[in-house]
């Protein structure tokens, strides 16, 4: 065969060979992580992360074909809702038996528990660019990119349907 014929006879062992793969695995860029690896083969970290386990495969032609099958680790965000997240971010870490891990509790006096000076900084700089997964009031599902932390939902006010609303009154009452 010629140069063009093997490029795409190799696609095609790669499409063939990541099949059984993509059924039954969770596939991240050209990373395949078992549905396992979301309960019994990842790795919690502090702050909210973990670590998948899985593997990557490709075929690959040089003097002879070669498949490459290789170990993938993959850092990820604990899947939760984001006050959780938020909480265990800006966890103050504990020191032996005596000093215990400190959470910050953000559901208790209606959220005033949050101190922009101590805590905006941090967790802007652990969610840039996270992906967040939401569910509207009306069932929809959003998936939206973080850029920054802005006020409170309580003092962020934007016009909808010719009044102004905040946030949280969207969210309370829409």
């Amino acid at each position: 065969g010629t140069t063009v014929d093997a490029i795409a006879e190799t696609q095609i062992l790669n499409i063939v060979l990541s099949q059984l793969a993509r059924e039954k695995c969770v596939s991240i860029g050209r990373n395949y992580f078992p549905e396992t690896s979301q309960d019994g083969r990842s790795i919690d970290l502090p702050g909210g992360k973990s670590v998948w386990f899985g593997f990557f495969q490709s075929v690959s032609l040089g003097w002879k074909p070669m498949v490459n099958v290789d170990v993938a680790n993959k850092p990820a965000v604990k899947g939760c809702d984001f006050i959780s997240y938020m909480e265990e971010v800006l966890s103050i870490p504990g020191r032996g038996r005596d000093y215990p891990q400190q959470k910050p509790n953000f559901r208790i006096n209606g959220g005033r528990n949050w101190k922009p000076e101590l805590h905006k900084y941090k967790l802007e700089r652990d969610i840039k660019g996270l992906k967040i997964r939401y569910i509207r009031p009306d069932e929809q599902k959003r998936e939206w990119r973080c850029n920054r932390v802005l006020e409170s939902p309580r003092n962020l006010c934007f016009e909808h349907e010719g009044e102004a609303m905040s946030v949280e009154d969207y969210f309370l009452h829409v």
